[in-house]
């Protein structure tokens, strides 16, 4: 988990619009969606606690989201489209090629699968179909 924290910035917005139409977000809220360069900071919290707890900020000038979470445990949130989900986030070993994967799944009206991968590229699937969605690049900091 701990190659995952830190601070990501998104490089391009090529293939969001497609991937938030089919989650069904409004297309005033898609636009500005397209134009916002979120940064992405995953951070561990010192709280003594085991297992961990982790905080994951979506910052942009649209819209800003925090949410503090344990892997493998189910938690609400409100994304920054306004959608509520239940989200699990997970840490995965692919076996195609042994990337380390970590992997949110959000179940609202539609489910909603990211994995965020080592090699900088964030996937997102969206009601079983297969979408990427921008690459998110280490931003030093």
């Amino acid at each position: 988990m701990e190659d995952f924290l830190g601070t990501w910035k998104m490089t391009s917005s090529e293939g969001f619009d497609r991937v938030m139409a089919r989650l069904g977000v409004d297309f005033l809220t898609r636009k500005a969606g397209n134009a916002a360069k979120p940064v992405i900071k995953l951070s561990e919290v010192e709280d003594g606690g085991d297992p961990k707890t982790y905080c994951l900020k979506t910052i942009s000038a649209f819209r800003s989201t925090e949410v503090r979470f344990r892997l493998q445990e189910p938690f609400l949130e409100t994304t920054p489209d306004g959608r509520k989900v239940k989200t699990v986030i997970s840490l995965e070993k692919d076996e195609t090629n042994g990337r380390c994967i970590l992997r949110q799944c959000q179940v609202g009206d539609k489910v909603t699968d990211i994995d965020r991968c080592l090699d900088d590229i964030d996937l997102m699937r969206s009601g079983g179909g297969g979408l990427k969605t921008p690459p998110f690049q280490p931003q030093l900091t």
